[in-house]
């Protein structure tokens, strides 16, 4: 994420990126827009919470918790309780 150029809040990842009608998952969205933003670099060394990302997306944390245990499973990020998900 990067910083808006009049706040110090975060710009929100478009909302043409989650289409509920789009026969794949929510969740499954989610985790291909965080790979491809992974792969691009827009991330530190760390991920914004879930409840974040969930703003960003428009999307339930639930949804996005999903996602983030398939990011780990691809070995992508590892998290760690209470400290946050951290890219691999």
């Amino acid at each position: 994420m990067t910083p808006d150029a009049h706040t110090s809040r975060p710009r929100r990842a478009p909302s043409s990126q989650v289409d509920p009608e789009k026969p794949e998952y929510v969740w499954q969205q989610v985790l291909d827009h965080l790979v491809e933003r992974i792969e691009a670099g827009q991330f530190g060394c760390r991920l914004p919470n879930r409840e974040v990302l969930a703003s960003e997306y428009g999307v339930s944390p639930h949804s996005v918790a999903r996602a983030i245990r398939a990011l780990v499973e691809r070995g992508l990020v590892v998290t760690l309780r209470g400290k946050g998900t951290y890219l691999t």
